[in-house]
């Protein structure tokens, strides 16, 4: 009797106190009740919640222990960015016998684990796995949000659940249960919502590619990129990214995150620096340094671990589009036309963006245009976005056409005061002779015939005048014939100059300085592809403007013939041939004797081991070059002999060769550079050019040129071009 009566002691005693331990951590939990005839219960306020700042406690642990869970305040629980794990309580009860079937949906699906602990039929304790880091495959049900089916819930029953969760990134848990047909409708509803919105991006962003070609204009390419970047950020926050595309491999989810995130702050700091075209220092500055920060987010998101740098990103996103409405504003207080497209866009972007975050932190009721606000608002704002490109584009093309309208205007009003200035001056001068004619006649009769013969002196004058006036629109036709002889000189030469296309296929990373100093240039550069050569040469022919460009249609075609036509690739050869073309064009023409040209001629060969073997014959001209690391400057000098001279007829070109390692720089160009004057009429010189080249050689090409070409500038500041000047550089 005494064993009976103490097992049943023992036995009440368990009993307790497994309820108590059931019941210490969290004494007032509220049991959530199903019915039927509601379709989803939000668990916010239902569960409780435990912070595990050590990551060491299990699932025994936590059951057991006399740890305080802290019952929730909130529907839905948004811990925020935290490297603690978290254990969250809740029970339920299906209060009615309806067959219907449930689920758990946590509806954020950016979480990297989630743990699932229930009892099964038998009382045992199992566990269910999710979250993001897990592959679609091994998934109860594979979707893009974590979800656990409920199933063989009881009448009136009580049950306990546990969910452990961790994650890198930030911790939102809009947590549900929901019937599961109910379930599915809310996902039809929501991937024909982003399949609006996907096509509705794509087709934005096609058009754009499109645009961008057409008018070759780069801010249509930033504007993609930025676009591209909010289709990637916002399928990838939905899950929908991991759901269709990369489901299988989940380590790839957060580092594609934080590249979608470096792209639309890349993207949209460079649009927005071209669009508003922005002349505040400070906010330029800023762009371009976010632009960067994009940049490097792309470029370390597979390196940096996720929960050091989504932070950052997150931070950096935030702050992007701060500064996008602060230059938008400062546009349009400048009174920018476009501006107003763009601050209401980004306005309406920043409005759906705060609606979802006072969505979260309940606010505001949980709704399909809350939940998904911040999508909406980016399609409009990619819309106006549209809007402002197309008005910035109207605007451009009336503001040309209101200056093409206001030239012809002051043209007219010039030509109308010169025929007032005309007219006034011949009437100025008959009064003139008619008041001496009267004088002369009241004085002396006498002198009638001189009277006459001033008159017809007067009529002689008038006639002078007429033919005065001939001469002069006579001059003005055939100088405007001129200048439209000239227009189509250019055109001839420029049609004769390789296209940058052509120049970037040939020569690969390269840089040219061109700039004739009047309309049409005496110096030209010549670029082909010989078989496994590449022919370079750099042109400088005697004289600039009219004459030197008609040499350098004659040089051009000496080198086609000789090079192309011939096939001749050994630079000193084609340089002899090319001596004795023009030497005999001219020979016959005295007074021609003087002309020629300078030029420098290089053969390119790679070789099998990543070096380029250098072939140079040059004619009063000369070959820079600089090899990694780009310490030592050097020159080749050329043979002091121009093409066309008749006083050296004896002498030949000929040919110096060296092989230049991988990225090796190579210089040359016309005496237009080295010969130009700064306002004390000094020369730029060799020496200058040299230490110019050397001490910038580390920079990249199109710096290298940027620099150059900002010291030239400098250097010949209030003085005129002496000379035609061409400069190229490559990286071979």
């Amino acid at each position: 009797m005494q064993n009976k009566w103490f097992i049943k002691v023992w036995f009440v005693a368990s009993i307790v106190w497994l309820l108590l331990t059931e019941s210490v951590a969290q004494p007032n939990l509220s049991v959530m009740k199903l019915s039927g005839t509601k379709p989803s219960y939000t668990i916010g306020k239902y569960m409780a919640v435990l912070e595990d700042k050590t990551n060491q406690l299990s699932f025994e642990q936590v059951r057991a222990s006399k740890a305080k869970f802290t019952l929730s305040s909130t529907k839905n629980l948004n811990l925020g960015f935290s490297d603690a794990t978290y254990w969250l309580k809740f029970r339920v009860k299906k209060t009615d016998s309806l067959l219907n079937s449930w689920l758990i949906n946590q509806d954020y699906p950016l979480i990297d684990q989630v743990i699932l602990y229930y009892k099964d039929a038998t009382g045992n304790w199992q566990n269910k796995r999710n979250g993001d880091m897990l592959p679609l495959y091994a998934k109860t049900l594979p979707y893009r949000t974590i979800v656990f089916p409920l199933n063989g819930l009881v009448t009136n029953k009580t049950y306990i659940f546990y969910l452990k969760v961790r994650s890198s990134g930030t911790i939102q848990l809009p947590l549900y249960i929901q019937k599961t047909d109910y379930y599915h409708q809310q996902q039809v509803r929501t991937e024909m919502f982003y399949g609006i919105f996907v096509g509705i991006l794509f087709l934005i962003t096609i058009t754009n590619v499109f645009l961008g070609i057409i008018f070759r204009q780069r801010v249509y390419f930033f504007y993609v990129l930025y676009i591209t970047g909010c289709l990637l950020l916002y399928t990838s926050l939905s899950g929908h990214a991991y759901q269709y595309i990369w489901g299988n491999l989940p380590e790839i989810n957060n580092p594609m995150l934080i590249i979608s995130m470096g792209m639309f702050i890349t993207g949209l700091a460079f649009f927005v620096q071209d669009f508003i075209r922005i002349k505040n220092t400070l906010i330029k500055v800023t762009l371009k340094t976010l632009a960067l920060v994009g940049v490097l987010f792309m470029v370390i998101a597979f390196v940096v671990p996720y929960n050091k740098i989504v932070r950052w990103a997150t931070l950096a996103s935030s702050f992007t589009l701060l500064v996008t409405l602060i230059a938008g504003i400062y546009a349009l207080v400048r009174k920018q036309a476009s501006a107003r497209y763009f601050v209401l866009a980004f306005a309406i972007y920043a409005l759906g963006a705060l609606m979802v975050v006072f969505r979260a932190m309940g606010l505001l009721p949980v709704s399909f245009f809350a939940t998904h606000a911040v999508e909406i608002a980016n399609v409009i704002e990619i819309v106006l976005i549209a809007f402002a490109l197309s008005d910035r584009y109207r605007r451009e093309q009336i503001q040309n056409q209101k200056a093409k309208a206001q030239a012809q205007r002051e043209a007219l009003y010039a030509q109308k005061q010169a025929l007032y200035i005309q007219k006034e001056a011949n009437e100025n001068l008959e009064s003139k002779v008619q008041v001496r004619t009267s004088e002369l006649e009241l004085k002396n009769e006498a002198l009638l015939k001189i009277s006459e013969e001033l008159r017809e002196n007067l009529d002689a004058l008038k006639a002078t005048q007429e033919l005065v006036k001939y001469n002069a629109n006579l001059v003005s036709q055939k100088n405007r014939r001129i200048q439209d002889s000239i227009k189509s000189a250019l055109s001839i030469q420029r049609a004769i100059l390789p296209n940058k296309e052509e120049r970037a296929h040939i020569l690969g990373e390269h840089y040219i300085i061109y700039r004739p100093k009047d309309v049409v240039s005496g110096d030209f550069y010549w670029i082909k592809q010989i078989g496994n050569k590449v022919m370079l040469a750099a042109v400088d022919c005697t004289g600039h403007g009219v004459p030197g460009a008609f040499m350098s249609l004659i040089g051009y075609n000496a080198l086609e013939k000789i090079i192309v036509g011939n096939q001749n690739t050994d630079p000193a050869h084609a340089l002899n041939e090319l001596h004795e073309e023009i030497r005999s064009l001219f020979a016959k023409q005295k007074h021609f004797t003087s002309s020629g040209m300078d030029i420098v001629l290089i053969a390119l060969e790679k070789q099998p081991n990543g070096d380029t073997q250098l072939v140079f014959a040059g004619a009063k001209s000369d070959v820079y070059y600089i090899e990694p690391p780009y310490r030592s400057l050097h020159r080749l000098k050329g043979d002091n002999l121009y093409i066309g001279d008749l006083n050296k007829s004896q002498k030949k070109f000929a040919n110096q060769s060296l092989t230049l390692k991988k990225d090796s720089l190579v210089y040359t160009g016309s005496d237009g550079l080295r010969d130009q004057n700064n306002v004390n009429r000094k020369r730029f010189g060799g020496g200058r050019l040299q230490v110019v080249l050397q001490e910038h050689a580390m920079l990249p090409l199109n710096e290298q040129k940027r620099a150059l070409e900002e010291i030239l500038d400098q250097y010949q500041r209030d003085t005129t071009q002496r000379d035609d000047i061409l400069w190229m550089g490559v990286k071979l």
